[in-house]
């Protein structure tokens, strides 16, 4: 999931986001221990979360953050 920032800073939004992830993860069919984490790779702000879904066994879901002015 790629989400371009336009309000505020992708810090902010990234964690807000986490945030809703982790009080929604039961609704987004997050797994124990697949919660809102940090995803150490080149480029800045990115998060990854695992899911359960009916047609997969396990989805991550790498979530990036860019930020453009």
């Amino acid at each position: 999931m790629i989400g371009y920032v336009q309000a505020g800073t992708v810090a902010e939004w990234q964690q807000r986001l986490g945030g809703y992830a982790k009080k929604n993860a039961r609704l987004l069919r997050i797994i124990p221990g697949g919660n809102w984490k940090d995803y150490e790779c080149t480029l800045p702000s990115s998060s990854i979360t695992e899911h359960l879904r009916p047609s997969f066994p396990k989805l991550a879901v790498f979530h990036l953050l860019l930020g453009f002015c």
